[in-house]
């Protein structure tokens, strides 16, 4: 009689969709964040992510069967090495933004900007590189390309280009202490500390 283990791995490997599926909610939900500094009940994970308990408790064992966390105690769970690769701040002590928050009205760079800021350590950097919009414009090529810059912002996503002033202000509302500017061309890298 032939192994039904060959079988079995088959139908394994025909439905490890379903594992993808798992880490992807996991991702999104955040949990390798939320255990990031140690065990959590499934109680506990629930209410920081806005889930059902029981849903949440059966999303965790299986998450313990592929590894990403693993059973802590009673009714707790610990992130695993492996799930501490899903953790969105792990190991990251700068994050580089290019020409991302020109795009957005201030609302949603401050969004932007704050999940930056809660996913770097406490000595992390940010490094922004965006065209600086002069405080006055006059006819150069630079200023020319600012301005229909900020034109086809207003276009696109509604954002605009800002001035050095604008961007200090966004990045000081969202928990970093602006450091430097270093002009690159026609663009800057704004240089900022977590506060």
């Amino acid at each position: 009689m032939p192994s039904t283990e060959p079988v079995l791995k088959l139908f394994d490997l025909i439905q490890s969709h379903r594992v993808t599926a798992v880490i992807y909610v996991a991702a999104k939900l955040g949990i390798a964040e939320l255990l990031r500094d140690g065990p959590r009940a499934p109680d506990e994970l629930a209410k920081a992510t806005g889930t059902d308990k029981d849903a949440l408790g059966r999303l965790l064992t299986a998450l313990s069967t592929v590894g990403i966390c693993a059973p802590a105690g009673q009714d707790r769970y610990s992130l695993t090495e492996i799930g501490a690769g899903l953790d969105g701040g792990a190991g990251a002590d700068a994050i580089i933004l290019k020409s991302v928050i020109h795009d957005w009205n201030d609302e949603r760079c401050c969004i932007i900007l704050q999940n930056c800021r809660q996913a770097l350590p406490r000595e992390g950097t940010l490094l922004l590189v965006e065209r600086s919009m002069p405080q006055s414009l006059g006819v150069s090529d630079a200023d020319r390309a600012h301005a229909l810059s900020d034109l086809n912002m207003l276009r696109g996503p509604g954002g605009r280009e800002r001035t050095e002033k604008q961007y200090h202000r966004l990045l000081t509302e969202s928990g970093f202490r602006p450091t430097s500017l270093h002009p690159a061309g026609r663009f800057n890298v704004i240089e900022s500390r977590v506060r």
